[in-house]
């Protein structure tokens, strides 16, 4: 069984963006043949493959928690209106930054992490509201953490923090 998600809003492409949820070895083999014409599609794009890996995580994460209490801990689903958000701010992301990790996260958001290595790191969180929880530590002292409003570009201190993790 596979499910069309809808990419409202995204422009990444347009129409419907397929999570395969079957576990069939049929299934198995149409998640396959998708990714495959996915990573075609999009060699053509400017960050090509390297974006295609991204949402195939995030499609990951999308399936393996879009239930109740997918950690066993009574965590909250993921739920579509999350993971299409997500896909718009993948979309947003500066192409000349490495890609994040995306965490799912116990309350129902997505988180993108960047870690250039210990002691630099910087996170974002998204729940669904168009609202980006972010927090960073650059050395020893140096910290940043906030919440800020978006819709067609990522806040300018986002942006930022990013570029000087990556300095």
């Amino acid at each position: 069984m596979s499910d069309a998600v809808p990419l409202i809003n995204c422009p990444l492409e347009s129409g419907f963006y397929p999570i395969n949820s079957g576990v069939s070895s049929e299934s198995t083999t149409v998640r396959i043949r998708l990714r495959k014409v996915r990573r075609r599609n999009w060699q053509s794009y400017t960050m090509g493959l390297r974006l295609a890996d991204l949402i195939d995580n995030l499609i990951e994460v999308y399936k393996e928690c879009s239930e109740e209490n997918w950690d066993g801990y009574g965590a909250k689903p993921i739920t579509r209106k999350v993971y299409h958000e997500a896909l718009h701010l993948i979309a947003l992301l500066p192409p000349s930054l490495p890609l994040p990790n995306i965490v799912p996260e116990p309350d129902g958001s997505i988180g993108f992490e960047w870690y250039k290595e210990k002691r630099n790191i910087f996170v974002i969180s998204i729940g669904g509201n168009n609202i980006i929880n972010f927090a960073g530590l650059f050395g020893d002292v140096n910290k940043i953490h906030g919440t800020e409003f978006y819709a067609d570009s990522l806040p300018q201190i986002v942006n930022e923090s990013l570029q000087r993790l990556f300095m």
